[in-house]
């Protein structure tokens, strides 16, 4: 087979990276060249950030990738290969400094590399990703939304196939043999939804230009690269995709309905003519398949033999030779004798690989098809690990095209249900007969298991299954409270209907705070006494044991609450309302005063001392609110009761006085105690005193000289007080009498102006 990358993969992120210079750059986003340094995997770490004064990094440069790094450095050691580049200053006005950052983590993950493989191709990410967002398959609900991975060929269409993650690496298989010669395009999407970093959450920085690793330094982005596949040779070497269940044989593949599989794992080759010997190896996963022998294949000529080295957990060493060169067809030459461990976990899924591939010594060119294995029982749709209509109706539902896969349990309802295989070809779980993909007929097959008719083609379930899950009712335990106290109540789920459960503390990861605990028949129970302040959290692992002595361990967290303190005080932001408010209108904002920091609060009106006017007023949330008009002159004063209930049920009453404050009245006219002067007047004199008349009883107002009409000689005069005096001469020889307006302004800013005319009285 041929392949040619349509863009080129070149540059692959490794721990020792470290450039022997910094290229001149152009690129702004290198500014901040991010560096990782200690702390936790998956936690915020502190970074440090080289900054090269008057240079950016272009992208692509060994600075820019350097900058998209995100693996542990000693600071020591950055400082070093930092300031060891002289070729970054060639000037001192160019220095290279590094800054503290605070603690968080900027970099998005990317593509640190594409491989195409003759099944599909694997796509190595820079961090780890949350596997459980990932979905080719989805239901009639669209629930899942888009495949988050899509392979297409020009003419070939949409490629079938299923996904494995194993570490950073996802792994994308073709279902139905060797991608066939086309030109693809590999499209890993981003989104909320989609390929995002398990620590934190970020989209994947997708966008791809020729250079790895991709992205431009912002999350977000699809990651798209197409390939070209040349024509294959005459052999592929591969075996079929298959499911099998813990403690279940492996019989595959599927050869009809009412048939029986033969007997192990067929090694199958497309093209056998001219085979005399080879030599392979097949890796997978040890912990999800057991593999005891290699046997020849139904298919095998007379006098070959195979031999198997297994000395290699997860790993075969195979050798055949064939007396004769062979003939030309297809033939099943080797078979693999294998089980699915007990202890396997249920729906995880592996690649089965053939590498070093050597046939006739090199003389004959073949390429391997890679498959997958989900450990699931063949015909487990709804992945419960039994038989059930239920598995019958999704596999209907396939048949007939209203859902792409076995997404989710409940396929047309908007509560989704279960997640159950996303990213596996359905095929691989719901194709019971082998014949034609999935049809109606794998639907009938599983209806007959399920009312107890004989079906050959599926294998039977374990007579006894191991739990599949257990769970705690509670994981908390309030502080001071006495040993004995009961945590919470341990629940299994194990596909074995009516089967019994013993529980038991047991060591391992997770255990540390085993001895502070003990189990009472299915309840964890406190040994100790805890203390929030002390230690706010304990883990311990815990063993559900059935009747067949198969088991299942978890390990649960158990956090400890600080014991509630009631309030101590409650406060009201205002505590005054003006008489004839509306219904509605807001007093004040209730607050509470607690030793408890952070604790929430609600207000209800409580009964009891100072409880008179409750009913005039609402509590809403926080805020006391009018419910009736009041009347200063009525009662200028209410009193109501409040009570402040914290997170806890503690609480705390206090008694409020709410006073009404009394409309304001405007003035409604001066008075000048007398307005004649004696001659013509010299400046200083005083005309006369100024009071007002005001609805508002004892109210207080202050006097100005007012601009309007009857203002005309303003200026001959000046008001000190309440007294109007004299500014400039008045000569009455010039003028009959001089006009003056004044304003009196009470103390809430209501006013009246008035007109008042000076005239001249003879001496007595």
């Amino acid at each position: 087979m041929t392949v040619v990358l349509m863009a080129p993969v070149a540059i692959v992120r490794s721990r020792q990276f470290a450039p022997d210079r910094i290229d001149r750059c152009h690129h702004p986003p290198c500014l901040s060249a991010s560096f990782f340094v200690g702390s936790r995997q998956v936690c915020a770490m502190v970074m440090f950030r080289a900054v090269y004064a008057g240079r950016f990094c272009k992208k692509g440069s060994k600075m820019d990738r350097l900058r998209r790094m995100a693996r542990p450095w000693k600071r020591s050691a950055l400082e070093r290969f930092l300031l060891n580049r002289t070729e970054c200053a060639p000037t001192s006005s160019r220095r290279l400094r590094i800054e503290p950052l605070e603690d968080r983590r900027v970099m998005a993950v990317t593509v640190e590399a594409f491989v195409p493989t003759a099944s599909g191709f694997t796509a190595t990410l820079s961090e780890e990703i949350r596997v459980e967002n990932l979905n080719l398959y989805d239901a009639q609900s669209e629930v899942l939304g888009d495949a988050d991975v899509v392979l297409r060929g020009a003419n070939t269409g949409d490629v079938r196939g299923s996904l494995i993650v194993n570490g950073t690496d996802l792994h994308f298989i073709a279902s139905g043999g060797a991608l066939q010669p086309d030109d693809y395009t590999a499209t890993l999407r981003s989104a909320a939804n989609g390929i995002v970093d398990a620590a934190l959450g970020q989209w994947l920085d997708g966008e791809f230009d020729g250079v790895f690793p991709s992205g431009d330094g912002v999350p977000g982005g699809d990651f798209v690269i197409s390939f070209t596949v040349g024509p294959l040779p005459a052999i592929v070497v591969g075996m079929p995709d298959f499911a099998r269940g813990p403690s279940q044989s492996v019989n595959v593949p599927a050869i009809g309905s009412g048939i029986a599989p033969l007997g192990g794992l067929p090694i199958r080759f497309s093209q056998t003519e001219g085979i005399t010997s080879l030599t392979m190896t097949v890796d997978y996963d040890p912990s999800l398949l057991d593999v005891s022998d290699v046997t020849l294949g139904r298919d095998a000529p007379s006098g070959s033999q195979v031999e198997v080295n297994l000395t290699v957990p997860g790993q075969l060493r195979i050798a055949f030779f064939s007396l004769d060169p062979m003939p030309s067809g297809p033939a099943d030459l080797l078979n693999l004798v294998a089980t699915v461990p007990e202890d396997a976990e249920y729906g995880q899924a592996h690649v089965l690989r053939v590498t070093s591939l050597e046939i006739n010594g090199g003389d004959l060119q073949a390429i391997a098809d890679d498959a997958v294995h989900v450990v699931a029982f063949v015909g487990d749709a709804n992945a419960n690990r039994r038989y059930e209509a239920e598995d019958a109706r999704l596999i209907a539902r396939v048949a007939a095209g209203l859902d792409s896969g076995f997404a989710v349990s409940n396929p047309t309802g908007t509560d989704p249900g279960r997640v159950l295989y996303p990213t596996i070809d359905p095929r691989i779980i719901g194709d019971v007969t082998g014949l034609d993909g999935i049809s109606p007929l794998d639907a009938s097959d599983m209806l007959r298991v399920v009312v107890g008719l004989p079906v050959a083609n599926l294998p039977a379930l374990p007579e006894s299954q191991a739990p599949m899950n257990m769970t705690l009712s509670s994981n908390q335990i309030r502080e001071g409270l006495p040993t004995g106290t009961v945590v919470g109540q341990l629940f299994t789920d194990d596909p074995d209907p009516g089967d019994t459960h013993t529980y038991t503390l047991v060591s391992g990861t997770g255990s540390d705070d085993n001895s502070s605990f003990v189990i009472a028949n299915d309840e964890l129970v406190t040994a100790a006494i805890f203390d929030f302040e002390t230690r706010s959290s304990y883990s311990v692992r815990v063993r559900s044991t059935d009747s067949q002595g198969l088991f299942i361990e978890r390990v649960f967290t158990i956090d400890v609450l600080k014991t509630n303190s009631a309030p101590t005080a409650i406060e009201l932001s205002d505590s005054s309302v003006a008489e004839a408010a509306e219904i509605g209108t807001p007093v004040g904002t209730f607050s509470t005063i607690d030793p408890d920091t952070g604790d929430s609060h609600s207000y209800t009106f409580a009964e009891g001392e100072g409880d008179d006017d409750n009913g005039a007023f609402q509590i809403v949330e926080n805020q006391l609110i009018t419910a009736a008009n009041f009347d200063f002159a009525t009662n200028p004063t209410h009193t109501i009761r409040v009570r402040s209930t914290d997170s806890g049920e503690a609480f705390f009453e206090q008694i409020f006085v709410i006073t009404v404050i009394k409309t304001n009245a405007a003035p409604t006219a001066i008075e000048l105690s007398d307005s004649t002067v004696v001659g013509n007047a010299a400046p200083g004199v005083v005309i006369g005193t100024l009071s007002t008349e005001d609805p508002d009883e004892g109210d207080l107002h202050t006097y100005a000289l007012a601009s309007g009409d009857g203002g005309e000689e303003n200026e001959y005069f000046e008001i000190v007080g309440n007294e109007l005096i004299v500014r400039v001469e008045l000569d009455f020889d010039l003028i009959e009498s001089f006009r003056v307006r004044i304003r009196s302004t009470d103390l809430q800013e209501a006013s009246i102006e008035g007109t008042f005319t000076i005239t001249r009285s003879e001496p007595s």
